[in-house]
């Protein structure tokens, strides 16, 4: 979906005329963005950590998840043309859910339980 068709041709236009257009912000926010937000945000939220307490806002965990990719893809969209090497957006999906699934699903070492709790902060 990132890699090809009009979805970042679209995402760089919005980007571009948001400003100008604010209610062409408004809408893909409402029908594209939010709907892809929930939905990894509910993920987020059942992680086994989220269950048992671990800190972190399952809304800011899935902007953290998003934006590197998000980023990626614009940065193809954009600089594609002309950059000697642009990321490889499966590779990059690939070794950024790994880093990120291990950072959420990892047990903090030395907890009862071996999970991080709100009053460790």
């Amino acid at each position: 979906m990132m890699k090809g068709g009009q979805v970042p041709a679209i995402a760089r236009m919005v980007i571009g005329e948001s400003r100008t257009f604010p209610d062409l912000a408004r809408i893909c926010t409402t029908n594209g963005r939010r709907e892809c937000h929930r939905i990894v945000t509910g993920i987020v939220a059942r992680r086994p950590g989220a269950r048992r307490g671990d800190p972190g806002d399952p809304r800011l965990h899935a902007f953290s998840l998003m934006g590197p990719m998000v980023m990626a893809m614009l940065f193809r969209e954009v600089f594609g043309s002309v950059a000697a090497n642009p990321p490889d957006l499966n590779a990059l999906a690939d070794q950024h859910s790994r880093t990120a699934l291990r950072g959420l699903l990892t047990p903090a070492i030395g907890d009862a339980d071996g999970w991080r709790t709100n009053e460790a902060e």
